[in-house]
């Protein structure tokens, strides 16, 4: 349902639960919404303190 920065969990954790999903047998009654872990930005290589992006 949403994404939640910062959390310090993998990407695509669920963090918080709004509302509990509901299944019948093997069926789905009505899907979870839940908030899921954003994923962190990837840090540059250590010892790079530039990347050259032109072409």
């Amino acid at each position: 349902m949403f994404e939640v920065p910062g959390t310090g969990k993998p990407a695509g954790t669920v963090v918080e639960l709004m509302q509990p999903g509901y299944m019948m047998h093997d069926r789905l009654l009505r899907p979870a919404m839940v908030g899921v872990a954003k994923g962190e930005p990837e840090a540059p290589p250590e010892g790079v303190d530039h990347v050259d992006t032109t072409a």
